[in-house]
């Protein structure tokens, strides 16, 4: 007879279900990866230590407190947040000339 936490099936399911749990814990701490890896790993434990961890989300400049990403304004200081440019929008701003780099041996 063989024990049902000795199944291979068992142990299968749990390992994606505590990584899934763990995933999901990470992702409330900008954690995604790393709670998936350490719930699989680790099980409750990895749990603890993502759901305990720094959160690594962005941070307003002046009073260091969590920001929504794409805010305006901090929302724990009212301190005003600068616009990051997009790499698209950074590109879009720069002049490309209409013909690619020639190098110095080729003319025309």
């Amino acid at each position: 007879m063989v024990l049902w936490y000795t199944n291979p099936t068992f142990l299968i399911v749990m390992l994606m279900l505590n990584a899934l749990v763990g995933a999901a814990i990470g992702q409330k701490k900008n954690r995604l990866v790393a709670g998936l890896v350490f719930g699989f790993l680790l099980g409750p434990i990895g749990w603890l230590v993502i759901a305990l961890g720094p959160d690594m989300g962005p941070k307003c400049p002046e009073c260091g407190g969590p920001i929504v990403k794409g805010a305006k304004r901090c929302k724990n200081c009212g301190a005003i947040l600068e616009h990051e440019e997009s790499l698209e929008e950074r590109l879009e701003a720069m002049d490309f000339p209409d013909k690619p780099f020639s190098g110095p041996d080729e003319k025309g």
